[in-house]
This record gives C-alpha cells, structure tokens and sequence, in this order.
C-alpha cells in the first residue's frame, strides 16, 4: 500500500494536498466546502469523475470526527426530510456525472448559488412552516447537484442557513447531509466501476491534510459566535458561487 501511494505522488497531487488543507480548513468550520473547493482543482489534474471519487473519499474519512458530535446538535425536523431523498438523487447525479460534461451543470449552479447568497445576505428568512415536501425538494435537488456536480453543498446550506436554529445546529445538519451526500456519492461510482486502486491511493495522500484542514476549522468554529457563523458561511456561498459561474 505504502508503495502504491508512493508512485502516484507527483507534483500535482502535491498542489492538491495543498489545495486540501484550505478545503478543510472551509468545511470544518463552516460544514460544507470541501467538494467545492478540491473538486475543482482536482478534476483540472485528474478529470471530473475522479475528482469526485477523490474529494468524496477524503472527505469522508476526514469528516467522520466531526459527525457524532453534529448529529447530536442537529435539528431533526428539519434534516431528515432533507436526508430521506437524498441517496436517490445522489445515484441520479452521479449516472449524469459519468456521461457529460458537468461544467454546464456547474456554472449554472454557480449562478443559483450566488443569487441565493445575495437573497440571504438582505437578511431573507424562510418564513413559512418548514413542510416535509419542502425538505424533501431540497434533498431531491441538493443530492441531484452533489452526485453530478458536487455543488449540492450550497443548496442545503441555503436551506439551512434560512432557519431560526443556532449555528450549532445548522453546522451540524448541514455537515449531515453533506456528508451523506459523499457517502452515496462514492458508493454510487464504486458500483459504476469509475472508482479504480489509483482513485483510492491519491485518496489517502490527499486525507492527512484534509483532516487537518478540518480540525483547524472545526477549532476555529468553536471559538465564533452566532452572528459570526452565519456572515462567514454566507461569503463563503457568494465566493464560490462566482468562482463556479467562472471557472
């Protein structure tokens, strides 16, 4: 194993690694971030299905120290509606993400993302009762995107974001769903055989400084308050948003 790492270790895979770190650092603090920031950097040294396979990979292993801790603070009202037609939409999402290019998916995603960011940057509130049919949509879509694009985060997190509950708990539910959404995300491309030994090698050099991304951001979170959660979590929408409309 340790040669097989060794081998495909090279100049790019070690930007990555870099790359890496800062994607952790985003989603230990902030729940989401890493498909969104690695993805792309990824999929430009490696092709977009790997990409994914990779991001997902890392990510999973790397956010499993966080998810005890967010399933007890997470609001079950209002993830689970989002949680139960999300695997669905996720194996949906990936069949697209092996046969077409997903950059038309994602500069469309990108401008929906940024748009959703200015609404709630104006202080926009989802107001109405948070209905079962509204999670469920939300699961349907977000899982859509993230299995096809891995930029179903934003959705969720939109979603999320709207609500009354305290950061604690929309960090909690958001890195939930995110992390689900890998979960069937690289079990849905294992099954498609898109997932080869190479995949899961370049995978574990990229989870060291994953984890450590998100260990730092998971401290830095600690120490911030309400307001300051939601004012990061919202620039962090409206960054990714123009850089996915541009890229």
């Amino acid at each position: 194993m340790i040669a097989d790492i060794v081998s495909v270790i090279d100049a790019s895979l070690a930007i990555a690694s870099t790359v890496a770190v800062v994607a952790g650092l985003i989603h230990g603090f902030a729940g989401f971030g890493v498909g969104l920031v690695l993805v792309p950097s990824l999929a430009i040294l490696l092709g977009p299905v790997e990409a994914v396979a990779i991001a997902g990979i890392a990510s999973i292993a790397a956010t499993a120290q966080l998810i005890p801790g967010a399933v007890r603070v997470m609001d079950r009202r209002l993830i689970w509606p989002i949680l139960v037609p999300t695997p669905f939409a996720v194996v949906a999402g990936t069949q697209l993400l092996v046969v077409i290019d997903p950059l038309i998916m994602q500069r469309s995603m990108g401008a929906i993302v940024f748009a959703l960011g200015l609404v709630l940057l104006f202080g926009f509130r989802w107001r109405a009762r948070r209905s079962i049919g509204a999670g469920v949509s939300v699961g349907l879509l977000g899982g859509f995107l993230g299995g096809g694009t891995s930029m179903g985060g934003p959705i969720f997190t939109t979603y999320i974001l709207s609500s009354e509950v305290g950061a604690r708990s929309m960090r909690g539910g958001i890195l939930v769903v995110t992390t689900t959404v890998s979960v069937f995300t690289v079990a849905a491309l294992a099954v498609s055989h898109a997932i080869e030994l190479e995949t899961v090698t370049r995978s574990a050099v990229i989870f060291l400084p994953n984890a450590l991304g998100i260990w730092a951001g998971a401290k830095l979170f600690g120490k911030s308050a309400d307001a300051t959660y939601r004012r990061v979590a919202l620039a962090l929408l409206l960054i990714i948003g123009l850089a996915a409309m541009i890229a």
